[in-house]
Order: structure tokens, then sequence, then C-alpha cells
């Protein structure tokens, strides 16, 4: 039977086993303050009878701590049905953190990659966006810090000096201390800005400074959704070249065989055979090349969704809502103040203006 150890603060040490501590010990030990041989008296005033094979120990310093042996002693005291519910919380509250982590790998996957759900991926998960956010929350501190030298400023400073050796003369005979032991001097100021060019600039380009740097996360995002849209559809492209290679390779191969057949027979001669050989290989050829593209350009559109490099893009689209997007309107007339280029230099402009 394994013993342990349960420490009282009031230099109380008891030595009982497992059993004893479900079947005698109702109390917390920090609530003992004396031990005996025979009897434990509580602070409370109450006491209880200790059972033979509990021994009095020598005076003990710290106080129990929850280790191992003490869930061992939480299981040992439930019986039947709660002491499998004991043991299936414990391991449920150890193993939580490790579900977790899990369940957040795979929810960072995309089960089936559409053009707007990669766009929307990327946007979350691309570094130059996540940059341009954090450049505007250092800009917001930035303004804020400017203007914060419109509020009184208030400073104070306190120095004590300790001289350990006073320097000495000698004056009529009598020695004299040219200085004292302890100086101490302290200073209040208190200051209120009136004008500040650095600070009443600020004060007016705080408007168009915040608006050009949202104007700047709006471009990066603009730029990202077209990068990616132009490699999810350079993926979708070369998909359907392969396709198309495949389709074309078991063509040349049935126009191969009966070119072979009418050659064998005496009908053509070799040119045609000959002929449909080279096509053939040249399509496979093809087919290799663009399977070997398209590698690249699965992992050109994972650099840019910021996807995992290790697992696998499920491409899926809908042709006909493709078809259906292809319409434009021709009749609209273009409006140069909506591209974000151009509201962007807008911005450059007035801030330039104020310098």
């Amino acid at each position: 039977m394994t013993d342990i150890q349960i420490v009282a603060p009031l230099s109380c040490k008891i030595k009982y086993s497992i059993f004893d501590i479900a079947c005698h010990l109702e109390r917390s030990p920090e609530n003992c303050c004396k031990a005996n041989h025979k009897y434990m008296q509580f602070a409370d005033g109450s006491s209880r009878q200790l059972p033979n094979r509990m021994k009095r120990m020598e005076p003990a310093l710290p106080k129990p701590r929850l280790t191992i042996t003490t869930v061992f002693i939480m299981i040992q005291r439930k019986k039947g049905k709660w002491q499998k519910v004991t043991i299936a919380v414990i391991i449920l509250l150890i193993f939580s953190p490790v579900f977790l982590l899990s369940q957040n790998s795979k929810d960072s996957l995309l089960g089936e990659v559409t053009i707007k759900s990669a766009i929307d991926y990327a946007i979350v998960r691309q570094p130059i966006i996540q940059q341009s956010l954090v450049d505007q929350e250092i800009l917001e501190t930035t303004i804020r810090s400017k203007l914060a030298d419109w509020y009184p400023q208030i400073n104070f400073n306190y120095i004590l000096q300790h001289n350990f050796i006073v320097q000495t003369a000698v004056i009529g005979g009598n020695s004299v201390k040219l200085g004292v032991n302890n100086t101490s001097a302290g200073q209040f100021t208190f200051s209120q800005s009136i004008f500040d060019k650095d600070v009443f600039l600020a004060n007016r380009t705080q408007t168009d400074v915040r608006l050009q740097a949202r104007q700047i996360t709006s471009n990066n995002k603009i730029d990202l959704a077209a990068n990616v849209s132009k490699a999810f559809y350079d993926v979708l492209s070369t998909m359907q070249q392969i396709k198309v290679s495949a389709t074309n390779i078991v063509r040349i191969e049935r126009s191969l065989k009966d070119a072979l057949n009418q050659y064998q027979a005496g009908i053509t001669d070799k040119i045609d055979y000959k002929r449909a050989t080279i096509t053939l290989n040249n399509t496979r050829a093809a087919k290799k090349s663009n399977e070997e593209l398209l590698k690249a350009k699965l992992e050109y559109l994972k650099s840019l969704m910021g996807y995992p490099a290790a697992e696998t893009l499920n491409i899926v689209y809908d042709s006909l809502q493709m078809e259906r997007e292809i319409a434009l309107d021709t009749l609209q007339k273009p409006n140069y103040s909506s591209r974000i280029e151009f509201q962007l230099l807008e911005t450059r402009k007035r801030l330039l203006q104020y310098n």
C-alpha cells in the first residue's frame, strides 16, 4: 500500500495511507494545529481519534500542494460511477489543449476553394494586409502622441545627495567642515504650449493622414484580390489544358491505331502512321509539361493566399456562373475618381499642399 504525507501549517505532519484519507480525515489539514498518537485537535476546538497506523512525525514547513499523488487521492475517495466520472473529467482537462490546437489547425483550411473563398482567405492571412493594418495602428498612435503636446506638461524632479566624506579644513586651530552630509533639491515645472507649428500641422493633417493609411490598405487589398484572381483563373486554365490534352491523347491513339491497321493492310503508306506517332508524342509531352506547370501555379496561389504549403487546394468552380459574370456594361462611361489609385494621388496632393 502506498503511503503519502500531508503537511499541516502549525508544525504538524501526519503519515498515513490513501485509504486512511477516505476513511478518517474529513477536515482540511490546514485547520490542524496539534496532533499526537491518539487524537488530532482542530482550530475550532473539535477533535478526532486517529487510527493506530497514523504516526506522529517531525515538524514540517511546507503546506500541501496539488500533485499527482493528491489527484489519485481524489480518485480513490470516489466510488463506483463517480470514480469513472472523475477520471474522465481529469483526462479531458489534460488533453483539452491538444484538441483545441487540432481544431484550430483544421479550421484554418478550406474544404472547397472557390474564387470568393480564396480572396477572403488571402485578405485575412496575407502578411502584406496584416502589415498595412499594423501601420494604421502605429499611425493612429503617432497622431495621438503628436496631439498630446497641446496638453499641459507637468514635471517634478527631486535630487538627494549624500556625502560619505565631508571636506574638512583647519581654521584657527579648529577643524571646520566645509559642507554637509546630505543635500537635497526639488524642482516642479508646469508648461503649456501656446503655439507649435508641428502640433498645428499634425492637427490639420490628421484627417487626411488617416485617410491615406486606409486608402493604402484598400489598395493593397485590391491588388491582392486581383493577383489571387489571376492566379486562380490561371490554375483553372492549366487544368482545362490538361483535360484537353488527355482527350486528344485518347483521340490520337485511336487515329494511330487506325493508321497502323491501314498501313499493315497496304491501304496507306508509312507517312500517316509516323505522323500520328509524332503527334501523339507531342501531345503527351504537352500534357506532362502542363502537369508540372500546374504544380508551380498551385504553389504560387498558395503563397498569395497564405495557405499552408503542405496542404492541397481543392479547386471548385461553376462554369455557368462564370459565363454569367463575363458580361460587362459597355455603355457605362469610365469614372476615374472611383479608382483607388486616383483617390490616393488626390490625398497625397492635399498633404503636400499643407507643407
